[in-house]
């Protein structure tokens, strides 16, 4: 697989104030990738230095196997076969959904052109409402609007900026499945930034987790949540606590929860501090367990409940469990620990 897109020590700045810093992934041919940060973090910056729309401070961006930015170089955005999503769609509204789809395709002949978007049409699920305009159709049909007129010139590669930002939460959920879909039925690569950890792992390939401007991670879900790279990473990905410790040999840990097993990487393997990385699905609820722990928060979510636990050592883990073991606040439950994947940082 080629890349279709590298970013190599790009760095940018503001008036002295740096806002991406060395930052460097590529990103295959038919991948999607998300940049996923807190606001202000600067991945918004990044998809605009992609796009064209921002020059750059130092480094280079290679799309498609041609630098199109460096410190001395700005390819034109439209030069750079790039399509783009923006956070409020953009959509024409004096254009129905036809003529809105087919804004990219002016250049092509009417016979193709009318091919292509009948079969985009059929692809987002909108042939029914062709004839209709923006303000006459829901936010997601206009997401998929927008989609589709990204992607109507068929570009080497899409970038999407919060394109699910609009919509209630389980739209969006919905959506991001749907459009992955979409892409990868399209075969085309694309990049979206993101603030929603679920959006990310429902999209993306891989995902960069930015910080302040630093890419702290760039690698697959599965990764950042089980093996991430260090606490900023773990803090930000899913839901956790850091649990003190204390390494009692290669393979073996003391903590609150009991003596913890298993194979982990730690510059110290004997008799040092380290904080563990515990997940709620790491603490069970179990009646027979002669551990205890007393509930001190609990956060209802329909099928489960998050609790906060409270250990006899003084730590606090949290505890996902089925809904019907429905607990009150100060009650003491058993617990049992299943800490399979063992990532311990220095204390």
């Amino acid at each position: 697989m080629k890349n279709i897109v590298e970013l190599k020590n790009v760095k940018k700045s503001y008036d002295g104030s740096i806002i991406i810093k060395d930052l460097s992934l590529t990103l295959e041919e038919g991948e999607i990738g998300c940049l996923l940060g807190p606001s202000g973090c600067g991945k918004t910056t990044i998809l605009r230095a992609i796009a064209g729309f921002e020059e750059i401070s130092a480094g280079t961006i290679t799309i498609n196997g041609a630098v199109a930015s460096a410190a001395d170089t700005l390819t034109p955005p439209d030069k750079r076969q790039i399509g783009v999503v923006f956070q409020d769609y953009a959509l024409f509204p004096h254009l129905d959904v036809y003529r809105n789809i087919a804004f990219g395709l002016h250049k092509t002949k009417k016979a193709e052109q009318d091919a292509e978007i009948h079969n985009l049409l059929e692809v987002v699920g909108l042939t029914e409402v062709a004839n209709k305009y923006p303000h006459e159709l829901s936010g997601g049909q206009q997401q998929r609007v927008a989609l589709a007129r990204a992607l109507a010139p068929r570009p080497n590669l899409l970038l999407m900026d919060e394109p699910f930002s609009n919509l209630d939460i389980t739209l969006r959920e919905k959506l991001s499945v749907e459009v992955r879909d979409i892409l990868k039925k399209y075969g085309t690569s694309a990049i979206m930034v993101t603030h929603n950890q679920h959006e990310a792992f429902a999209m993306g390939d891989k995902t960069g987790v930015i910080y302040e401007g630093d890419l702290l991670q760039w690698d697959t879900a599965y990764n950042l949540y089980h093996r991430p790279v260090n606490q900023l990473v773990a803090d930000f990905v899913g839901e956790g606590v850091l649990l003190p410790g204390q390494v009692v040999d290669d393979k073996k840990v003391e903590t609150g929860l009991g003596l913890l097993e298993g194979d982990f990487h730690y510059p110290c393997k004997n008799s040092c501090p380290a904080n563990v990385l515990i997940r709620p699905e790491d603490v069970v609820h179990d009646d027979n367990s002669p551990v205890k722990a007393e509930i001190i928060k609990k956060n209802f979510r329909g099928p489960s409940i998050l609790y906060t636990l409270r250990l006899n050592s003084g730590d606090e883990v949290l505890s996902l469990v089925p809904s019907h073991h429905n607990h009150r606040i100060g009650k003491k439950i058993g617990i049992v620990h299943e800490v399979e994947n063992l990532i311990l940082f220095e204390a």
